[in-house]
């Protein structure tokens, strides 16, 4: 692992299995296709060519990474992350496709993200989920997000956002 928080090659996320390592181009354009198609971004009429842009390595300074599962052994998910933002990382993006949802992969995604935050010295974590993503934002919670602030109008009109944030370390630490 090297020394920055979420810049190395591989990461096991403590699900049998499982791990995280950065995604090639062509993993983001297939991803981008899958997840187009599944809430919340059918809903907002989002675009497989959208999201495969927002997937794909850049030098913008997000961190792309793909979920993968020994069976297959193609990307089943995706994480970006903005490091370093508000005194901690921003998740950006988390998704994982519908045939692997539902049985611990994300929390353990959380769990991961928590830990290099920690690592780094990162005093929160940020994050962001629909007002209709009820599962998404009862993970956040369990996890220990505490949402504080709706955001309206922010992806597409007539949306609302829920921003939420974990504290890693009391103010002032």
């Amino acid at each position: 692992m090297t020394s920055a928080p979420f810049r190395a090659d591989r990461y096991d996320v403590g699900f049998v299995g499982h791990w995280l390592s950065p995604v090639s181009t062509e993993e983001a354009d297939a991803l981008g296709h899958k997840l187009a198609m599944i809430d919340p971004w059918a809903r907002y009429g989002t675009s497989a060519a959208h999201l495969s842009t927002l997937f794909r390595p850049t030098t913008d300074g997000g961190i792309r990474l793909a979920v993968r599962s020994t069976d297959p052994s193609t990307p089943i998910g995706v994480v970006v992350i903005r490091h370093p933002w508000l005194t901690g990382p921003y998740m950006q993006f988390l998704a994982v496709l519908p045939s692997h949802q539902r049985q611990g992969l994300g929390a353990s995604v959380i769990d991961w993200f928590e830990a290099q935050a920690r690592a780094g010295g990162s005093r929160n974590l940020w994050i962001c989920a629909a007002s209709f993503n009820a599962s998404a934002q009862r993970l956040y919670v369990a996890k220990g997000f505490t949402q504080v602030a709706l955001l309206d109008d922010l992806i597409k009109p007539g949306f609302d956002e829920v921003f939420m944030r974990k504290r890693l370390s009391p103010s002032g630490s």
